[in-house]
């Protein structure tokens, strides 16, 4: 059936929608055919008479230049034809003009499920010239069920999926007393704050890809952009079929036809774990190259990558970039043998055991869930009879890495009922539980006495007498002030300290205190690129006199004097840094701030809880 309109026909706009479970029985059916070959080609067009312009949905099957739509639907589907002074008319698929409002200047349909309460979608129509800033909805089947006037003036009016959930609003305008987003019931659901914007023009776009729309609005001189507060949102959200760009003009039907997000939306997943790993690997494998790498919401590209590189005895090795995208040859040649070596080293591990927990709590996906609990399983294993944890430098209890810190934080979780562990056995949980006990135990015995005062930790301690132990050749048995506060850290973090606990931090926090450095500060000096096995130097480290700096701590003080000391990569220590080589003088971190913030805040805060 061919259906030949010799009337002017600004807009041709399918208005209902095949309900879900509904058969689409009618085929296909041509409601309008004509090439148009004496107009300029192209999908819009301003040439026929005054203020006539056509328009086709994205769904629309191109036949010659135009047409107006093609599609299988309900035997409810119909056309809807704003025809200005005509007012609007309803047209059937048996070409059957089933309803003509004249209800004065009709322009700018709009599209959308405005109603979720009503099957189908509604349309909502504006008036122009004469009689203009009526507004008028219609139902699925044409017939109109409400009327406004919010103002005496037109106003081109876009659909808006706000709230993603499946009910849709329009934007009557941006002004902030008579605009807003409307809905089906012709309520303003959502008023424009009185915050200075321009408000003379306006647009609805999905800017930051969460699906929902923004909404643009902007004058000849400035332009303010409005999103939702939850901005981005997870899960499945609608994501209505739009008028593609091209035929964006003043004069236009807005359509929104029913879609929803392909596949679900995850929230990101805390990566800070993981820079340690990464920083390593961008600065010895990764520096000559440009690797593609995911973005933090991808969460199950990032969760694969976990687990193509997770050991059968559970654990991972260290130093990778875990957001990377490289193929996994690639890395093998790089590496070697050490993939294979699992590690607690450098924040390694413990870190993607929580990413799987976390990952599986999203997507369900079960080969997180067993992943994480060989990860765990593997991590168990590892913890010697004294309670210990090893690094991958010396066999030795190591708080260096935050290798014990970090495993015990992570049971902790497990103990404390964490959300992303709620999925775990009641076997894993209850010795997850005693390797935890172990461990504080553990930690508390490794507080170095000196003189009889309790002072902090070393990076290692013996497994047997937990003394302080020797690492790398430049790792010294001595007292070290970063990885004595990430172990205060953890202390305090505990709910129900005893009193062990809080005396074991007190201890620490005045050694701390004592050992701050005044009058000092470090600067980062540009040199001239040097290339090392493990680091490219692009500065070098220069200790200044500073009446003015902030305190300071050096990361190893002598066991004996409390004094700072230093050390040459091949063991032989020293007094300044500047007497250590410039590989490790740019290649490790011989003074930091690392207690300033537990000092000034963290303890102060844990002092006023209950105890």
């Amino acid at each position: 059936m061919r259906l030949h309109v010799s009337f002017f026909l600004p807009v041709l706009l399918l208005t209902a929608w095949a309900a879900p479970g509904t058969a689409a029985s009618l085929g296909e059916v041509v409601l309008l055919e004509d090439d148009f070959s004496s107009y300029p080609s192209g999908p819009l067009f301003d040439v026929v008479g005054a203020e006539m312009e056509y328009h086709y949905l994205p769904i629309a099957a191109p036949r010659g230049y135009w047409t107006v739509s093609t599609f299988k639907s309900a035997p409810a589907s119909q056309v809807i034809c704003s025809a200005r002074d005509e007012g609007l008319v309803v047209i059937g698929l048996d070409g059957v003009i089933q309803r003509h409002e004249y209800l004065g200047h009709v322009q700018n349909p709009v599209i959308g499920n405005f109603r979720p309460d009503r099957p189908g979608l509604e349309v909502v129509t504006v008036n122009f010239w004469g009689n203009q800033g009526i507004f008028h909805f219609f139902d699925a089947d044409g017939t109109r069920y409400h009327d406004m006037e919010p103002g005496p003036f037109g106003s081109l009016s876009l659909p808006v999926n706000w709230r993603g959930d499946g009910a849709e609003f329009f934007v009557l305008c941006a002004n902030p007393e008579q605009g807003g987003l409307y809905d089906g019931w012709g309520r303003c659901a959502v008023r424009f704050p009185a915050d200075g914007h321009p408000d003379l023009c306006n647009n609805v776009l999905d800017l930051t890809g969460d699906c929902r729309d923004e909404i643009v609005v902007w004058d000849p001189y400035e332009v303010w952009i409005y999103t939702q507060d939850d901005n981005p949102k997870t899960g499945r959200l609608y994501k209505p079929l739009r008028n593609p760009l091209y035929t964006e003009s003043n004069y236009r039907a807005a359509g929104s036809l029913p879609g929803w997000s392909d596949s679900p939306r995850y929230e990101p997943i805390d990566l800070s774990l993981f820079r340690d790993a990464i920083g390593h690997w961008q600065r010895k494998y990764g520096r000559d190259r440009n690797d593609a790498r995911y973005a933090p919401n991808q969460i199950v590209e990032i969760a694969d990558n976990l687990l193509r590189y997770q050991n059968p005895d559970g654990g991972w090795p260290k130093d990778l970039d875990w957001l990377a995208i490289i193929d996994y040859a690639e890395v093998r040649k790089l590496r070697g043998d050490s993939l294979e070596r699992s590690s607690f080293d450098n924040r390694c591990t413990y870190p993607q055991i929580a990413y799987l927990a976390k990952a599986y709590g999203q997507t369900h996906d079960p080969r997180y869930r067993a992943a994480a609990e060989r990860g765990l399983d593997y991590l168990l294993r590892e913890q010697r009879p004294t309670g210990g944890w090893r690094g991958a430098d010396v066999d030795a209890i190591t708080f260096n890495d935050d290798v014990m810190t970090g495993i015990m934080a992570l049971l902790l979780e497990i103990r404390e009922g964490a959300p992303h562990f709620a999925w775990l056995d009641d076997t894993r949980r209850g010795a997850a539980a005693l390797a935890l006990d172990k461990a504080l135990e553990c930690t508390l015995a490794c507080q170095i006495v000196v003189n009889g005062t309790k002072t902090a930790w070393c990076q290692q301690h013996d497994h047997s007498t937990f003394a302080p132990v020797q690492a790398r050749s430049y790792e010294l048995p001595s007292i070290c002030s970063g990885e004595s506060t990430s172990v205060l850290l953890f202390l305090i973090s505990l709910p129900e300290p005893d009193a062990r606990i809080r005396e074991a931090i007190d201890a620490g926090v005045a050694w701390l205190r004592s050992a701050q450095i005044h009058g000092v500060r470090v600067d980062n000096v540009p040199i001239d690129p040097v290339r090392f096995e493990n680091h490219t130097a692009t500065f070098d480290r220069v200790a200044v006199t500073d009446p003015a700096a902030p305190p300071l701590w050096a990361r190893f003080y002598d066991l004996e004097t409390n004094r700072p000391l230093f050390c040459r990569r091949d063991g032989r220590r020293v007094d300044t840094l500047a007497e250590v080589e410039l590989e490790r003088r740019s290649g490790y971190a011989w003074y930091g701030m690392w207690p300033a913030r537990l000092l000034e805040h963290d303890y102060p805060a844990w002092q006023q809880r209950p105890h």
